[in-house]
């Protein structure tokens, strides 16, 4: 198994557990992806007819809703993990669920 750190949290996490943001290639950890895309939901106006941005400075891609449903999937099969934690005290990342999926997409609609 090949292992690497995410660069958003550090941890160190299996190949697979790592979500292409967007088209740019960007990766970052499952537990890191879920957890920015919930948090467009709290910041609406982050979110764009194209999707969300991809948190890498200077990168102008979006992370759409093709990639939200890839994330929600990977996330139920991979969290909640005790390597993705947000918050002080530390809570759990848990997967999107498709609610959150659903008001992404009717959110990226309205845009």
């Amino acid at each position: 198994m090949v292992a690497r750190e995410c660069v958003a949290c550090a941890e160190t996490w299996p190949d697979y557990a790592f979500c292409r943001v967007a088209d740019c290639g960007h990766e970052i950890c499952v537990g890191c992806t879920s957890q920015i895309l919930r948090d467009a939901l709290g910041e609406r106006r982050r979110v764009t007819s194209g999707g969300v941005p991809c948190v890498f400075p200077g990168c102008g891609a979006r992370v759409d809703l093709d990639a939200a449903r890839n994330v929600r999937d990977k996330g139920a099969a991979l969290l909640p993990d005790d390597r993705a934690t947000r918050g002080a005290p530390p809570k759990p990342v848990d997967a999107l669920t498709d609610e959150e999926v659903g008001a992404l997409g009717a959110l990226m609609a309205a845009a």
